[in-house]
């Protein structure tokens, strides 16, 4: 191998522990910040706190880890259907979710609530609904 071809492939492998950083780095980051403030001691909130407000936090946070999951979905599966990406990050931010809640049944000072990973889920799928709407509204426009 001549030394312009080895430097040309250490440049790609660069580019590509790059591409997978910048997929990866996000997702993992997000979900440690998603976990860690799931373990701190719960606050009851402010007496002004608007009913459902626990579940909407939920659903918005969770949608945006199914924002992150779709680029770490096409890593994964770069030939994959754009249904199956979208099902799989559905899956990837519910299972999160889930995960979520069983940890913190293993907390004395957090309880786990099946309608939290419910609204975790319904966040996902919001995210998914919406973006699929938004794609299709930007293909016509454009």
């Amino acid at each position: 191998m001549t030394d312009s071809a080895g430097s040309r492939n250490a440049l790609g492998q660069k580019q590509a522990l790059r591409a997978v950083g910048f997929r990866l780095i996000p997702f993992f980051g997000y979900l440690g910040l998603i976990f860690y403030a799931g373990g701190a001691p719960s606050s009851d909130g402010p007496s002004w706190q608007l009913p459902g407000a626990d579940k909407t936090l939920h659903a918005i946070g969770f949608g945006l880890l199914y924002f992150l999951a779709v680029p770490v979905v096409t890593l994964l599966r770069p030939n994959a259907t754009i249904a199956f990406t979208v099902v799989a990050a559905i899956l990837v931010s519910s299972t999160s979710g889930a995960a979520l809640e069983l940890y913190q049944a293993t907390l004395v000072h957090r309880s786990a609530e099946l309608l939290d990973w419910v609204a975790d889920t319904v966040g996902a799928m919001l995210a998914a609904v919406s973006s699929m709407a938004l794609s299709r509204a930007w293909r016509r426009w454009s």
